[in-house]
Formats: structure tokens, sequence, C-alpha cells
């Protein structure tokens, strides 16, 4: 997978979560806690975002900007997250544990740095597809 589209997903995504974690954090943490209690529901997403970041990882990069890069950092982390929680279940459990004892002010804030990163990567991922119409380099 190339890299803008795994931009254009996961921006998507952030995009999708950080208004929420902005404007209703509590409620967001209790719908994890819910989410977290259904292992077979987590075990889906897990899957599904692991398999996004190994296409990610396994594409050939194209390009050697600061932004392609970043976008692949963001793959690689999402890929070693994904690992560290399959292979420690417990963990789950224990970052779950840790967002309760966040202040909501904090959460607030992540809020808007999700937000921000979801739309930058929505940009980015955009404009290289649309770079890549017009040149099939990426």
């Amino acid at each position: 997978m190339k890299a803008s589209t795994f931009a254009v997903l996961i921006g998507v995504y952030m995009a999708l979560l950080g208004p929420v974690l902005l404007l209703a954090p509590a409620t967001l943490i209790e719908t994890l806690d819910a989410a977290v209690q259904d292992s077979f529901q987590m075990a889906i997403v897990l899957i599904v975002f692991a398999m996004i970041s190994t296409l990610v990882v396994a594409h050939k990069p194209v390009g050697k900007t600061l932004a392609e890069r970043i976008v692949r950092w963001i793959a690689w982390l999402t890929l070693i997250k994904v690992v560290v929680l399959f292979w420690v279940p417990a963990s789950l459990e224990w970052s779950i544990d840790f967002y309760h004892k966040i202040p909501l002010p904090a959460l607030r804030i992540e809020g808007l740095v999700v937000s921000a990163l979801g739309v930058w990567l929505i940009y980015w991922g955009t404009q290289v597809m649309r770079q890549s119409s017009v040149t099939p380099s990426d």
C-alpha cells in the first residue's frame, strides 16, 4: 500500500476520533471500556490495523520527503503497537486504565492534536495522490 493511501485512511480515522476526544472524552473512554470487553471485536480491529500498517511498511518508499517519512513512521508505530497488544493482552487493559487517570483537559488537548494530525494526513495523502495521477511515480 502506498504511504499516501495509508495517510488518507488513518487521517480519516483520526479526524473522526479527534473531535469526539475533544468534545466528549469521558464518553469515548466508556466506549473503549466496552470495546475492550469484546475480545473478538478488538481482535478484528487490531488485525485490520496490522494489515494496513504491514502493507505500508512492506511497500518500497518512493519519495524521500519528510512527510512520507513521518507517514511511514506512523505505520511502523501502529504495527509495533498492534503486535504488543496481541502478544501482551494485559497491555490493552493497562492502556485503558491509564486513560482513566489522564485529566479531561489533557484529553481535550490530545483531541486537538489528533484532529490536526488527521487533517494533515488527509491533505498530504490527497496531494500525493493528485500528483501521482499526473505523474505515475508514487
